[in-house]
């Protein structure tokens, strides 16, 4: 499984802390780690550090790069424009296509806390288990509102 991580952001609301160069998820807010590094060595207990990508602006590649130890230098995924979590994914899904058709990628904010290794590890491999067994997962199923921050995924053959 591939596991992306959506670090595209600017952080707005988290001004004056972040700014566009340096945006909420390099930021250390909850620990020594900055939120985006947190998240990587979560992924990376799980998965190996080759399937983790990180998607994210033009203008902050060359920090994450340095930013975050041990992720391919070409697992960084430059947006051409930031349009928010959809297209993010879409990109993502297109640069798995071309490494290996049929692949499952599971989706994670740069900026979530996440302390319940053990229970994130139970429910990606719930959610991959679904995904091989019929090819469709979905976020949000019983969200009652609709939300242009939320997204409702449906399966396509690529």
């Amino acid at each position: 499984m591939y596991c992306v991580i959506m670090a595209g952001g600017s952080g707005t609301r988290f001004w004056p802390y972040s700014r566009k160069s340096r945006p909420k998820q390099m930021l250390n807010i909850l620990s020594e780690k900055s939120m985006l590094q947190m998240t990587v060595d979560r992924l990376r207990k799980l998965h190996n550090v080759e399937d983790i990508l990180i998607v994210t602006r033009a203008d902050l590649a060359d920090s994450f790069r340095k930013h975050v130890s041990g992720v391919p230098a070409e697992n960084i995924i430059i947006e051409p424009e930031g349009k928010n979590t959809a297209p993010c994914i879409s990109l993502a899904a297109l640069h798995i296509a071309k490494r290996k058709k049929n692949s499952i990628m599971g989706v994670f904010p740069a900026d979530h806390l996440i302390l319940d290794i053990k229970n994130l590890k139970r429910a990606i491999n719930t959610a991959s288990f679904l995904a091989k067994k019929d090819n469709t997962l979905g976020d949000n199923r019983y969200s009652t509102n609709v939300s242009i921050y939320r997204l409702w995924l449906y399966t396509i053959k690529i």
